[in-house]
């Protein structure tokens, strides 16, 4: 042997069964950090492709600058494509038809197709009377490229153009039954022109790579003068560079960055009692050496490379496992849940997961092993002969007056206290793996309010007048409920008002709901109750939180000629948040307030939404009966995809729930295994002066209470404050629900604890009491 060195592989092969524990939660560390980084990233990679497919490879959209001001921004040396862009009947509402279907019209310059990956010409770009067209045009015309389209004008003329070219994502035109024509600019001009139809000209900025986003857009708007007013953010792809300015993201990069460091500090936490816990219990070993001459040094050195040496099978090992667990969610994700995951891949490889797992995994078991090392050094020629036994051997007067004549679990409860930083390392890992429980438990609940189609009012079909005007005679409700393949149907009028409340003039969005949409509405009710019969000439309303809305129950509204009363607050709703409050009442009460009594839209839930022939039926019947001044709009495909991601999230989060469950119980089983195994000659000594082995069980179980009661304390304590903040940012100040103590997940909490610990006791009992008296004393 040439150095003390030598003796690791040694140790580790004579000592592979005691070392196995805490090799296993080496693995487990570095699983669950290599998995939850590199779901992340294969997530973000995902959602980038999706959004570069659906909303386009722009960063920042510019409006209200001249065309000199445009062509110094192209001229930009960090700008990679620069297009201008202006639409005409964006929402539908005038009449611009592609045969008998519904058209927007688009004008840009060629580097649109850089900036919309989805659109595919068989052209350079569209020429004078060309046009990329939707590809759900297809089947709706039969055209191909080269075909001509008829474009009627809403004065009735028609034009012919050709089309150049498809773009391929249709969801947002299939959904409002329409087409979308995109052409050159001068082409668009000539048809403004004829129909004397005024644009607003946008312009579309795509950065290069590895270009500092928020930086140069600072420099545009310092350069150009441009106030922030004029610049909108593509959110969700600046998002996913981590430059988004949005108050939103930005609370979602912190919430991100606070779960991602609890991860990591679970891991250290969990490496950190497990070392600690192994080293106390060779304390002769590491006595013995020093009896042979090693000095503090080399002991000290010796610890801290046997821990790497376990690094060498576990960190490679927890990397393997991290990457493998991905693969299978992604395929599950990609296979199995939806059309939207079909971008995710599924044999990735995410360098950044690995490299976070490698690190955490080396990084941690060198500063972990440092104080264990520190203590194995100090251990004393003497420990060699008199072994862990005189260990805390002055410890505490075993809490007698607590337990009075149950010395055993005195005894327990001491021992779990006696060393503070143990007691601490134990805490800390459990109070740690609660707080990811209950941290991860928000992001259930935010899925909920973040995806609204999924909510029981969400329709499958709807139907309305292109002035948005209440002219849907409910009539149509009522032929609509009569078909069998109709599961509800429903209308909902709209009207705006004039209004003053909380002592200021505006304006409010009046709505009436029917019985069935109130129904629905109850579960949404986060203050208050829902309206009643009008009472001394003042109409019961309910309003719809948001942060521009400041009416709470009991506030009132006063009309030109008559007075709402607010007596509740919805904390969601089918429609979006306007500058006015969103006001709501019963049908009759808006037909009394505007003398209304016709539908703006009308809504449809089916009963089977894969039957094409029943809704072709209701299209043609709405279509027939109403002409073209309707908008017809399909969300079934929408929805499908949105109920799809739902689910997903939350497969997600419930599967890193289960994963840390698991890692509490596997990190409870072992520290309490390692405890047990450092004071084994303690327990043959005490067996040998007469204590039984009922005693012994309750003796033990005891130190495991202790860790339980003291992680479960913290754990809790910290861990419905973290809840609460989390709830808040994410849910509380944009949808309005308050927070509430989360009983369910703290049930669950406490019952996994206590398992742990029923499982954490049995085999170290077992394993003392099979062994006799001479050979637990005599335990190195």
């Amino acid at each position: 042997m040439k150095s003390y060195l030598s003796l690791i592989p040694i140790s580790a092969k004579v000592r592979r069964r005691q070392n196995r524990m805490t090799i296993l939660c080496i693995v487990l560390a570095v699983f669950l950090v290599t998995a939850v980084f590199s779901m992340a990233d294969m997530a973000i990679r995902m959602e980038t492709s999706n959004q570069l497919n659906k909303n386009g490879n722009w960063h920042i959209m510019v409006k209200d600058i001249s065309p000199e001001t445009a062509a110094e921004l192209a001229a930009q040396e960090d700008v990679a494509a620069f297009s201008a862009y202006s639409d005409i009947n964006a929402s539908l509402t005038e009449n611009y038809f592609a045969g008998d279907k519904r058209a927007a019209l688009v004008g840009a310059d060629d580097a649109i197709l850089q900036i919309f990956p989805g659109m595919q010409c068989s052209t350079a770009f569209p020429a004078d009377g060309e046009v990329l067209v939707t590809a759900n045009i297809r089947d709706w015309l039969d055209v191909t490229v080269g075909t001509a389209i008829p474009l009627t004008l809403p004065d009735g003329q028609t034009i012919s153009l050709t089309v150049a070219g498809f773009n391929e994502d249709t969801s947002d035109a299939n959904q409002y039954d329409a087409v979308v024509l995109v052409m050159n600019r001068s082409t668009f001009s000539q048809i403004t022109a004829q129909v004397e139809e005024s644009f607003e000209t946008q312009y579309f900025i795509q950065f290069k790579p590895r270009t500092n986003l928020r930086q140069s857009i600072v420099n545009i708007e310092n350069k150009y003068g441009i106030s922030e007013e004029k610049i909108s953010e593509n959110t969700y792809l600046m998002a996913l560079n981590a430059s988004s300015n949005n108050d939103y993201i930005v609370g979602l990069y912190a919430v991100a960055a606070v779960l991602a460091g609890m991860v990591v500090l679970a891991g250290i936490f969990m490496i950190t009692g497990s070392i600690n816990s192994n080293v106390a219990q060779r304390t002769s070993y590491y006595g013995m050496l020093r009896c042979l001459g090693a000095g503090k040094n080399q002991v000290r050195m010796l610890v801290r490379l046997e821990a790497l040496f376990w690094c060498k099978t576990a960190v490679p090992a927890g990397c393997v496992l991290g990457v493998v667990s991905t693969w299978g969610l992604c395929a599950f994700l990609r296979g199995f849940v939806g059309d939207e995951f079909s971008s995710l891949p599924v044999f990735g490889i995410s360098p950044v997961g690995i490299v976070c797992g490698m690190v955490l995994g080396l990084v941690t078991v060198w500063f972990a092993a440092s104080s264990p090392a520190r203590r194995a050094a100090k251990a004393s020629p003497i420990t060699a002969a008199t072994g862990n036994a005189v260990e805390n051997a002055a410890a505490s007067p075993c809490h007698a007056r607590l337990f009075g004549s149950r010395a055993e679990l005195s005894l327990g409860v001491s021992h779990a206290t006696s060393s503070k930083k143990n007691l601490l390392l134990m805490t800390g890992s459990f109070a740690l793996s609660i707080l990811l429980f209950l941290s991860f438990s928000v992001l259930l609940r935010w899925v909920g309010f973040a995806l609204n189609p999924l909510q029981p009012y969400a329709p499958d079909l709807s139907v309305g007048e292109t002035s948005g005007q209440n002219v849907l005679d409910p009539v149509l409700v009522e032929q609509l409920e009569a078909l069998p393949e109709v599961k509800h149907a429903f209308g909902r009028m709209f009207c705006p008002l004039p209004a003053e409340y909380q002592g200021k003039q505006g304006s409010i969005d009046l709505i009436s709901y029917d019985t069935i949409q109130f129904g629905w509405a109850k579960k949404d009710l986060i203050g208050g109750t829902l309206p009643q019969e009008p009472k001394d000439g003042t109409y019961p309303v309910l309003t719809v939180f948001d942060k521009s809305n400041s009416l709470t129950v009991g506030d009132t509204i006063q009309l030109e000629d008559a007075k709402l009363t607010v007596v509740g607050v919805l904390d969601d709703s089918p429609f979006s948040s306007t500058d006015s409050p969103i006001v709501i009442c019963t049908e009759e009460t808006f037909h009394q307030l505007t003398g209304q009594n016709r539908y703006a839209v009308i809504d449809i839930q089916l009963k089977d939404t894969t039957a094409d022939a029943a809704i072709a039926q209701i299209h043609t019947l709405l279509r027939d009966t109403l002409n073209k001044r309707v908008i017809f709009s399909n969300r079934i495909e929408g929805n499908r995809m949105i109920q799809s991601t739902y689910w997903a999230f939350h497969l997600v989060v419930y599967a890193f729930l289960i994963v840390i469950a698991g890692i509490t119980i596997l990190n409870i089983i072992n520290s309490i295994s390692m405890s047990v195994s450092a004071r084994m000659k303690q327990y043959g000594i005490l067996r040998a002066i007469g204590m039984d082995d009922a005693q012994l069980k309750r003796m033990i179980s005891a130190e495991a209470g202790t860790y339980a009661v003291s992680g479960l304390v913290v754990g809790i304590a910290l861990g419905l404050v973290l809840n609460r903040m989390l709830y808040t940012r994410l849910i509380t100040h944009y949808f309005g629900a308050a927070w509430q103590v989360p009983w369910g997940c703290l049930a669950v909490i406490v019952v996994v604890v206590l398992a742990a610990v029923v499982l954490a006791v049995y085999n170290p009992v077992r394993r003392i009491l099979m062994q006799p008296i001479t050979a637990t004393i005599s335990e190195l």
